[in-house]
């Protein structure tokens, strides 16, 4: 069970023992033999609601708050407030074991888990998996979807068995303690496959290398929630390409995903094609190939979103934009190519040019 935001928009704390097995369709397990039914909470299931939040936060949450937080808390799930919330948009799904209510989910918009409660007699049940997806149906998912949640250390481990791992270390807030996670459905970082990187890369003349900077950072804030401009990161890459490398290989760490390459390696050997194009020709083409550093980078990048999103799509194809940006740097590198190689003819002695 997850308990939610406080009331000053501190954050949602989460539940310590979210349940990692599924249920088998609808029914419940265990000897009761219920058959267990998910629906959205409607206005008169404030009180019945609140009351079993009340209950749950009393069993396994309120020792970690003070007298104060605790009274904060029982505010936040008073069924008034409740109620209010659910007139505000905040999406609020119940778990129900025939008439009594046993699980909620409230996510705050767009998709911020502010309480996710369980009865603790029907806990370990796989009712909190459930209840996510019922949450988080195909129908919002599909196109991409970053979910957060801020975790106790005690549910730390239960929330990774639904798909959410750590993004920052464990803080306090209000004397509490929790984890902050999250939970990718959709491409963690820029999905591109390792041929159409390589050719759009060298045939867009480096444009479309720095186009993928971009993007990936654009995943990087969605993902992670920080407040970062993509295009300031992308304009001065050079000082932030080492921040990029070491965020995939990061993820890749916490994802079980291999990724042997250096990061002070490719940056250091990025930087040094990129500043090629200070060099005289030919040996300013060198900074065409500034990309190559980066293909290990995005077979890392083509792993994690493979663990996390199998379903995403892959980006092998080529767009109408692709293809007219290929035609235009194909032309202008032959025509770089076609004057190193091929040079201004000689004027002959004593003609002059006109």
């Amino acid at each position: 069970m997850t308990v939610g935001d406080l009331p000053d928009s501190s954050g949602a704390l989460s539940s310590p023992s979210p349940e990692g097995s599924a249920l088998s369709g609808a029914k419940g397990s265990g000897d009761r033999g219920e058959e267990i039914s998910v629906r959205s909470m409607r206005l008169e299931d404030a009180p019945a609601v609140s009351a079993m939040v009340y209950t749950a936060f009393r069993d396994s949450v309120a020792p970690r708050y003070s007298e104060e937080g605790q009274h904060d808390f029982f505010e936040y799930a008073a069924a008034e407030r409740l109620a209010e919330r659910l007139k505000q948009g905040h999406r609020l799904m119940l778990a129900t074991a025939g008439e009594r209510i046993i699980g909620v989910i409230e996510v705050r918009p767009p998709s911020h888990i502010a309480q996710l409660f369980m009865d603790r007699f029907y806990q370990d049940r796989g009712i909190a998996r459930l209840l996510l997806e019922a949450a988080f149906p195909d129908s919002i998912t599909q196109g991409g979807l970053t979910v957060t949640v801020n975790a106790p250390p005690d549910s730390v481990s239960g929330y990774g068995r639904m798909g959410f791992r750590i993004i920052a270390p464990e803080q306090v807030r209000s004397g509490v303690r929790f984890v902050p996670m999250v939970r990718n459905y959709g491409p963690v970082f820029f999905p591109v496959s390792l041929r159409k990187f390589v050719i759009m890369s060298l045939f867009s003349l480096g444009l479309y290398h720095l186009s993928w900077v971009y993007w990936n950072w654009r995943y990087e804030r969605d993902r992670a929630g920080e407040r970062l401009s993509p295009f300031w990161r992308t304009f001065f890459a050079p000082l932030w390409i080492h921040s990029l490398f070491h965020r995939v290989k990061r993820t890749a760490g916490e994802t079980g995903v291999s990724a042997e390459w250096s990061v002070g390696l490719l940056t250091l050997t990025t930087i040094g094609l990129w500043l090629g194009w200070l060099l005289p020709m030919p040996w300013a083409m060198l900074s065409l190939l500034g990309f190559v550093p980066s293909i290990p980078v995005q077979r890392t990048v083509n792993d994690i979103n493979l663990r996390l999103a199998p379903a995403a799509p892959r980006n092998d194809h080529y767009s109408l934009g692709n293809i007219i940006l290929l035609v235009i740097g194909f032309a202008l590198l032959a025509a770089i190519v076609w004057s190193m190689f091929v040079g201004v003819p000689e004027q002959r002695p004593g003609t002059v040019s006109v």
